[in-house]
């Protein structure tokens, strides 16, 4: 049985990806416990199609895979999840975010009573800029959430092969995993870390890279807050536009009724009209949502069971199982 699965998603260049996979190797190593590196090209074949053969030389055990086209990281740690065979889950990004001493630490803070780790960077060592965005990051997610992390810009995560299988992710959703993983019950820990060096983006991103932080955001919102209730999303909006919608309207007939003016050609009727109809449809989408919702939504679980604490029926209770047994048999046969 393996102990450990070290994946490394590389959707970034990274030069020094030899040393690093050499590093983690030797590392393993020394604790004289089983392990398997996995490394998931993302993007990138042509660019550690070399690397990897150097890698192959030095006669490091790795297993690699290239997808066909660039996609998001939970696709990627999904693919790499099938084809682990360790315990627990070591996740890398394409570089080397902390030392190989503040990992050992958060393995050994890995123990039966945890069922994912976090590295948090303390001593951050890349540009000012990037620690101010980043903390604004975690400080809205923390905000909307009510889960106190600090750092989920950390690409690192140490968490038990179970728990990932259970866990529904998607998208860039990889990066609020730990918060995924704290709603829905599983124990985690928060460790201090040492940051080794930064070799991803910095300074300003694009506009884009902007946009989509904010839509993975208001998505962690909605999933967590409004998945089971869309109906309350939708027609908390609609509200607003219904209750706009319904003074301007007012506003006008009351102008009409009282002073004499004229509503025909009214720009404040017109944008009351339209501003009830997107209330309408908007707690009409709801509506859909919920029934949608209903319908699909009572086959997922809300639960995850830690561990049974015993089990023990009655003559009487054992009885009324069987019947409901063969009744449920005998519908199957029907």
């Amino acid at each position: 049985m393996i102990l450990y699965s070290i994946i490394i998603i590389l959707d970034e260049k990274n030069d020094d990806i030899v040393s690093f996979v050499s590093d983690l190797n030797q590392f393993f190593s020394t604790r004289y416990e089983s392990f398997e590196i996995i490394a998931v090209i993302n993007g990138y074949e042509g660019f550690y199609k070399n690397k990897f053969n150097r890698i192959d030389n030095a006669a490091i055990p790795i297993k690699s895979y290239s997808l066909y086209r660039r996609t998001t990281q939970a696709v990627c740690i999904k693919a790499a999840l099938k084809e682990s065979n360790g315990e627990a889950i070591v996740v890398f990004g394409a570089y080397q975010q902390i030392t190989m001493e503040s990992l050992g630490n958060a393995i050994e803070a890995f123990d039966s009573d945890v069922d994912i780790v976090i590295p948090c960077r303390r001593k951050r060592v890349d540009p000012s800029f990037n620690q101010i965005q980043s903390r604004l990051f975690n400080w809205m997610v923390r905000k909307i959430t009510g889960v106190g992390f600090t750092d989920l810009s950390c690409t690192v995560r140490i968490i038990k092969k179970d728990v990932l299988s259970n866990l529904d992710f998607y998208g860039n959703m990889y990066r609020f995993l730990p918060v995924v993983a704290a709603l829905k019950g599983f124990r985690y820990k928060e460790i201090d870390v040492d940051h080794h060096r930064e070799m991803g983006k910095t300074g300003f991103y694009s506009v884009s890279e902007y946009c989509l932080r904010i839509l993975d955001i208001l998505s962690l919102f909605f999933l967590i807050r409004y998945t089971k209730k869309p109906f309350r999303f939708f027609s908390f909006i609609g509200s607003f536009f219904l209750g706009g919608g319904l003074i301007l309207s007012g506003y006008v007939a009351i102008e009409k009724i009282v002073l004499d003016i004229p509503m025909g050609n009214r720009t404040s009727l017109m944008m009351g009209i339209l501003l009830i109809a997107l209330g309408v449809q908007s707690a009409a989408t709801g509506l859909i949502g919920e029934i949608i919702s209903f319908v699909h939504g009572r086959k997922r679980k809300e639960y995850t069971i830690d561990r049974i604490v015993s089990m023990s029926f009655s003559t009487n209770e054992r009885r009324k199982c069987t019947e409901r047994r063969q009744i449920r048999d005998r519908r199957r046969n029907v």
